[in-house]
């Protein structure tokens, strides 16, 4: 294999996954929620966290195809009132809803009385 060719696949390789933006749902969620509060360095990287727990709580419970439409929708149909950014879960509700019962169906927590 010529290495000049195999250089830039490599480098891409390696940056790839660093990637952002366009097709990427938590980062396109962490943008729309820092550019209606106009985050600071602090907020940003407090949103990624949070954004972040909620994609890897999805992940583990096998309920990503879920929670992508949910964010979908909330990515159009989000509010942002003075700096605040808030998801619109009447808008939203049936995706929110099918979320929760995902999580809910495959959680083997039991729920108890209270």
């Amino acid at each position: 294999m010529n290495t000049k060719s195999f250089l830039p696949a490599v480098a891409l390789a390696l940056l790839a996954p660093f990637a952002t933006g366009c097709g990427n749902l938590v980062e396109d969620r962490i943008d729309t929620i820092c550019n209606c509060e106009d985050c600071g360095e602090r907020d940003f990287e407090e949103y990624e966290i949070k954004v972040n727990a909620d994609w890897e709580v999805a992940q583990t419970y096998d309920c990503t195809e879920l929670i992508e439409p949910y964010w979908e929708c909330q990515l159009e149909r989000h509010e942002c009132n003075d700096r605040r950014y808030s998801d619109d879960n009447d808008e939203c509700k049936s995706e929110f809803e099918q979320y929760g019962q995902c999580l809910e169906a495959k959680s083997s927590r039991d729920h108890g009385p209270y």
